[in-house]
């Protein structure tokens, strides 16, 4: 609950479209992990405003790699070999970004 006049600060993971090969983005730990499924930037900040939310910002972008990937326990060790297989190497540093979101709720 979010009263009027009130702001929102969410941090999610944003995806380009073509971001995750089909191999890897149908996979149910990439989905655990908040990368395959997630929405493109400019996507996630149109649902903000369809709900409501004015002066939808990014305070913050921060590329998540393969590696870092690789550190959470929700990825397999098969997602993390299939998307070294299948990510170019030049994109293998940022397949998908970590974007901090704040919003305002008008008053009514």
């Amino acid at each position: 609950m979010l009263r009027p006049g009130g702001r929102l600060c969410v941090s999610d993971l944003t995806v380009e479209q073509d971001g995750l090969p089909p191999e890897v983005a149908t996979q149910p730990a990439a989905w655990a992990g908040c990368v395959a499924g997630a929405l493109r930037e400019e996507e996630f900040v149109r649902a903000l405003e369809r709900a409501g939310f004015r002066d939808v910002e990014v305070l913050e972008r921060q590329a998540l790699g393969i590696d870092d990937c690789d550190l959470y326990p929700l990825f397999t060790d098969e997602v993390i070999r299939l998307m070294r297989e299948l990510i170019p190497p030049e994109r293998q540093g940022e397949v998908a970004i970590s974007a901090i979101f704040r919003a305002v709720l008008p008053s009514a």
